[in-house]
């Protein structure tokens, strides 16, 4: 043991002179995290012997490396480096985001008069200006519906989920079912379900584009 330890602390000094002062129990404590290092590794089956000793040192001695970097006093996190596999897989979910992005659909938004009105269809409210006053879906298009015949009336009954004005704003057909307003219909029925005229809806057609 006391050859040991003056061979550790006989190693300490020539280390110092190659760099940073190094004292013989950083060196002490860099061997003994050296052997669990080593004992971890022949563990998982590695061609690494789990033993080390100043013989080791000697082999390093001459490079003026310093081998306390991986003492208590100066710890190294190996998981802070990522691995090159690591940063492939976040390179590889960067292009996925990428091209999920690249695949978002457009709207394509059909005249009234090239398109049959039809349950669940997406349109586009418009009023007198042509102007976009919401988004909805057609809820009926034919039929009767609280005491109107929507197809004599030239109306549809469409669910609005996109309000591009305010709630107070009147119904172009208003009726007991629906109130005078959007914010009515909504306390009414549960949701903005108004009446709307055929001629003013618009089609919204989701579109993929071209791979």
């Amino acid at each position: 043991m006391q050859r040991r330890a003056a061979s550790v602390q006989s190693w300490a000094d020539r280390l110092s002179l190659h760099g940073s002062e190094v004292t013989s129990t950083q060196l002490k404590n860099w061997l003994n995290n050296r052997k669990a290092k080593l004992a971890r590794a022949a563990a998982q089956d590695t061609r690494i012997p789990p033993r080390t000793d100043i013989a080791f040192i000697e082999k390093q001695g001459g490079s003026g490396t310093n081998p306390v970097s991986d003492s208590p006093e100066s710890p190294v996190d190996e998981s802070s480096n990522p691995s090159p596999s690591a940063s492939h897989g976040t390179h590889q979910q960067d292009e996925t985001s990428k091209t999920v992005l690249g695949n978002e659909s457009s709207e394509t938004i059909i005249p009234t008069s090239s398109f049959r009105r039809e349950h669940g269809q997406q349109v586009m409210l418009t009023n007198d200006q042509q102007e976009e006053i919401g988004k909805g879906k057609i809820h009926l298009a034919n039929g009767i519906w609280f005491g109107r015949n929507l197809e004599e009336s030239g109306l549809c009954v469409v669910d609005v989920n996109d309000l591009k004005v305010d709630l107070s704003t009147d119904l172009p057909h208003p009726c007991d079912a629906t109130g005078t307003t959007f914010g009515q219909a909504e306390q009414i029925l549960g949701r903005k379900r108004v009446l709307w005229d055929s001629s003013k809806l618009l089609l919204i057609q989701q579109q993929m584009p071209p791979r």
